[in-house]
């Protein structure tokens, strides 16, 4: 057996749209009071302030006097003293002593050395303090022989030697060395010989 199923009946859709209408309707109310403001919740109004005359009161009126400030005359300017037109001078050169080097020649430091027969030259202080000439030989050579002078020479007689007269002088003589010999005469007068080997090289090379 078949079961009998009655057909579904569908809205009425007059009444569909009455409800639609009325749910639109119901919406747009709640906006409108949702939107509207309430008198109780309005600002209140600000009434503007009523403009009323002042009248001055003259007595309580601020006077202001006059302050009188005693200023001082300016100090007069200080006198400035006048320019003057300056020139440098040309620097003063001294004049240089009689004798004195010359500017930009050079000058030895060290002493002149002042030799025999040399003006600068004084046989009693300088050299073997021995002064006199070879004109004075034979008065040497006689106070030689009178003093025995070959008696005082310290060389080897087995070698041949010379001796040869050297200077005077009026005082004993100092710097000598082993081979001379200073003999003095009657007046005070000291001479001054030298002797020297005959075969030594040197001796030779004078000799040739």
């Amino acid at each position: 057996m078949h079961k009998h199923v009655a057909p579904r009946r569908l809205p009425n859709p007059i009444i569909v749209v009455a409800g639609l209408a009325l749910i639109f309707a119901v919406i747009i109310a709640g906006l409108a009071v949702i939107t509207t403001k309430r008198p109780d919740t309005a600002p209140p109004k600000i009434s503007a302030p009523v403009s009323e005359p002042i009248t001055a009161d003259p007595s309580a009126m601020l006077t202001l006097d006059r302050v009188s400030v005693a200023t001082s005359p300016a100090p007069a300017p200080e006198p400035t003293a006048p320019v003057q037109d300056w020139t440098p001078e040309e620097p003063q050169i001294p004049e240089m002593p009689v004798g004195a080097p010359e500017v930009g020649v050079p000058v030895s430091l060290t002493e002149p050395v002042c030799e025999e027969d040399m003006p600068c030259w004084d046989c009693a202080t300088m050299g073997n303090l021995v002064c006199g000439t070879i004109d004075d030989s034979a008065e040497a050579w006689a106070a030689w022989d009178a003093n025995n002078g070959a008696s005082l020479l310290n060389m080897d007689p087995a070698r041949p030697f010379r001796v040869d007269y050297m200077a005077s002088t009026p005082e004993m003589p100092q710097n000598m060395t082993a081979d001379d010999v200073a003999v003095m005469d009657a007046g005070g007068t000291w001479y001054v010989f030298h002797a020297s080997y005959t075969d030594a090289p040197e001796e030779a090379c004078d000799l040739a």
